[in-house]
């Protein structure tokens, strides 16, 4: 098994990977899609997770046939979500551990998200974890969802480091999938939202684990 002396740089998913926030959206896209007087299908999670912001209201509009533009449905995301990230949403069991260990070791630590910074970094100071890290990549900076390794290259040139020098750590299939094509070691972290997907997921990934900590002992 490999450790950390394997690897220069560490990436990190923020929902379901460093941050406990999946059931968190689920309630943002149900209230949502209710204002509008649609129901939420098991398909719409998986379909939407992966995207950013503005290409997840798009496609919201147009798979439930809205008479409302993207931004709208965009703000009405954000004024569900923004007072749980400022507030409420905390760190999945382990992380604040695995990233001291990492910072300790000398590793650089990256952000690849799909998040809005407008969410995440309220939250991510609030947490006493903002200071940990190198580089942060968003899709709406790189222009592609993670169905594509586009937000895992830009946070891996950010620190400096070649893809074969880093780690990302994924919760989603599509995620894992993206940064395998980008020519990552990929580490795959268990979150019940996409519990469906597991067992694909350890056919993708270098690592699969159930939790942060799993991956503090293999790679300390």
């Amino acid at each position: 098994m490999k450790t950390t002396d394997n690897f220069k740089g560490f990436i990190f998913d923020l929902d379901g990977t460093l941050l406990d926030s999946m059931g968190l959206w689920e309630e943002v896209y149900a209230r949502t899609l209710e204002s509008f007087g649609k129901k939420i299908p098991e398909s719409y999670l998986p379909a939407i997770n992966h995207l950013s912001v503005s290409d997840g209201a798009e496609y919201t509009v147009s798979a439930f046939g809205l008479e409302a533009s993207p931004q709208s449905v965009v703000e009405r995301w954000k004024s569900f979500a923004a007072d749980a990230y400022a507030h409420n949403v905390t760190l999945k069991d382990g992380a604040a551990e695995l990233l001291e260990v990492l910072r300790a070791a000398g590793k650089k630590i990256g952000i690849a998200t799909a998040l809005d910074r407008g969410l995440f970094e309220p939250c991510l100071a609030r947490c006493g974890i903002d200071g940990y890290f190198a580089a942060v990549s968003t899709v709406q900076e790189t222009g592609r969802d993670k169905r594509f390794p586009d937000v895992y290259l830009n946070a891996a040139e950010k620190m400096g480091l070649s893809p074969s020098e880093c780690v990302v750590a994924e919760d989603s299939f599509i995620g894992m999938q993206g940064a395998k094509k980008g020519g990552f070691f990929v580490a795959g972290v268990y979150d019940k939202s996409a519990a469906d997907d597991a067992e694909n997921a350890k056919q993708v990934c270098d690592v699969y684990v159930h939790g942060l900590s799993e991956l503090t002992v293999r790679f300390r």
